[in-house]
């Protein structure tokens, strides 16, 4: 826990009433100036589903509809920094380790 969940939107999948899939959003000025997506994860036995990417649709339109803007910034874990960019992310050029995990700050307008 990190003190943000209470300020977060909560999305999540379930099947059979355990989660399968979660995120959660923060509107903008909680983590970035930006609307940002954090926590992203699939559980294992799931991740042949495809489940992240409609998690990140829902997720993208929810900040839409709820906080009436575009602009999101992450922090990427490097390996999905394609994943990412599909949904329109773009890498800043800001890199470091988080939990000595090599990640990238990204953008989307």
């Amino acid at each position: 826990a990190d003190g943000y969940d209470q300020k977060a939107l909560h999305l999540f999948a379930e099947k059979e009433g355990k989660v399968v899939a979660y995120c959660r959003i923060f509107p903008e000025g909680v983590k970035y100036p930006e609307t940002s997506i954090g926590r992203v994860l699939t559980h294992p036995d799931f991740r042949n589903l495809k489940l992240g990417k409609t998690l990140i649709k829902f997720a993208l339109e929810a900040i839409k509809t709820r906080f009436n803007t575009t602009e999101c910034r992450i922090s990427a874990q490097d390996y999905l920094i394609k994943f990412y960019s599909d949904f329109g992310f773009q890498d800043t050029g800001k890199k470091y380790l988080e939990d000595d995990i090599p990640h990238t700050e990204m953008a989307r307008k």
